[in-house]
């Protein structure tokens, strides 16, 4: 029950320091933006539904991909978390890793042979807007982790993720309308 849940949570947090802890925080953080990107690629960009991925699946993808980590900590190994704002700094992490690791796949990658006056002003746009927009969404997405956190802590009960959906569903929005807006602008030669 409730009881046993709260001690068995209580005796775990004891065996580990505060430092500990957070080492392995920060651990996971790092590799959920690399593992959000691979995530992202494997899903399958290039296919003949392009803008259903790019404003459906895509973000739902990225954005939880990107709290992976943190996710991982809440369902298996709680005891790790002690703050809020460790779910806050590794939605950052996540989101800064992936957003550089994707710039610079698109820059150097896909967009390589794109003018290279053209390719200065994408890839200033993409340090900008895109990283920009990967942050704020997974700071969005990080609310709805303090929610569960903090639900998690008070009932002394498992980690339950659909106590976060409407900050996951916001951030998922957002990143699709951005899509959305992207993929237009592109079509009708606005990029």
């Amino acid at each position: 029950g409730e009881s046993e849940f709260r001690t068995w949570l209580e005796n775990k947090r004891k065996s580990f320091s505060r430092s500990y802890s957070l080492g392995i925080s920060l651990l996971v953080a790092l590799i959920a933006g690399p593992f959000a990107i691979i995530g992202a690629f494997m899903a399958g960009r290039q296919t003949m539904f392009a803008l259903i991925y790019a404003v459906l699946f895509g973000p739902v993808t990225e954005e939880l991909l990107k709290q992976s980590g943190m996710i991982y900590l809440l369902e298996r190994k709680p005891y790790h978390i002690f703050s809020k704002w460790q779910l806050i700094i590794g939605a950052v992490i996540g989101a800064g890793l992936f957003a550089v690791i994707e710039n610079l796949m698109y820059i150097h990658i896909y967009l390589v042979k794109m003018p290279t006056a053209r390719l200065i002003l994408l890839s200033a746009f993409r340090w900008r807007v895109c990283t920009s927009l990967h942050l704020l969404c997974s700071l969005v997405a990080s609310l709805g982790m303090i929610r569960v956190w903090r639900k998690h802590v008070e009932e002394a009960r498992p980690a339950d993720l659909s106590v976060g959906y409407p900050y996951f569903v916001v951030a998922i929005a957002m990143h699709g309308a951005y899509n959305l807006v992207a993929v237009v602008s592109e079509n009708i030669g606005y990029f």
